[in-house]
């Protein structure tokens, strides 16, 4: 009998990171697909080249639908960080980590703010 191991779980974050990247994949590829029927490259089908253009781009468009719903979700995990899920991550933080975290903050405070 095999051990069972329990699955390591990804973070929000991370998901978020591969999905993006899976749709910036997803457009390099579209893109191509595009460019390589415009200029004949691609291979003959069924399809007029218009509509096989016409198809592909409104796949485009659905990635990017996609890629603002992510950028949506993170916006969303940042504006409901607490003070105290700031202080937690501070505290677990490497001292390099923190020592850039209070170079900025300096630097914040030198350039002052529009906020008041």
């Amino acid at each position: 009998m095999t051990k069972r191991t329990k699955p390591t779980t990804a973070s929000v974050d991370d998901v978020l990171d591969d999905a993006m990247s899976t749709l910036h994949f997803s457009l390099t590829h579209l893109h191509k697909a595009i460019a390589d029927i415009a200029s004949g490259k691609a291979e003959k089908t069924k399809h007029d080249d218009e509509s096989r253009i016409a198809h592909l781009a409104s796949k485009v468009g659905s990635i990017v639908d996609s890629a603002r719903k992510v950028e949506a979700a993170r916006r969303k995990r940042v504006e409901t960080l607490t003070m105290q899920q700031v202080v937690a991550w501070l505290r677990a933080a490497t001292p390099e980590d923190r020592a850039k975290v209070v170079r900025e903050v300096q630097s914040m405070e030198r350039r002052g703010t529009v906020l008041g």
